[in-house]
């Protein structure tokens, strides 16, 4: 697992994962190959980013993130991004992404929505 993600489960085949820290070059980089090999090609297409957790996202880090939502919707699933605070929001904000993206305030809601 890589050090950007705290944790992840299945709950009613929608993959919940917590991501923690930086999303940043350090994480960045193997970020997409990890969760395409080990969900995306496995048939996970609904998911579900809590990223409350996440101090800090840089442009990597966002472009990765993005780079994964279109693939997803390439697959016919959705993407739910919970909790984004902070720099964080701001970031989505300032690129416009707060409009594209589904966020919810919680995992619970976010199940909901994909369910």
């Amino acid at each position: 697992m890589l050090d950007c993600v705290e944790d992840y489960q299945e709950i009613d085949g929608i993959l919940v994962m917590t991501f923690t820290g930086e999303l940043a070059i350090n994480c960045s980089l193997g970020l997409f190959q990890w969760i395409k090999n080990n969900f995306l090609d496995k048939g996970y297409i609904k998911m579900v980013f809590d990223l409350s957790n996440v101090t800090l996202i840089d442009s990597l880090g966002l472009g990765i993130l993005v780079s994964i939502y279109k693939s997803v919707l390439l697959k016919g699933g959705n993407v739910v991004f919970v909790n984004p605070n902070g720099s964080v929001l701001k970031m989505l904000e300032i690129t416009g992404f707060t409009k594209i993206l589904k966020i919810t305030d919680s995992v619970s809601e976010g199940v909901k929505i994909l369910k």
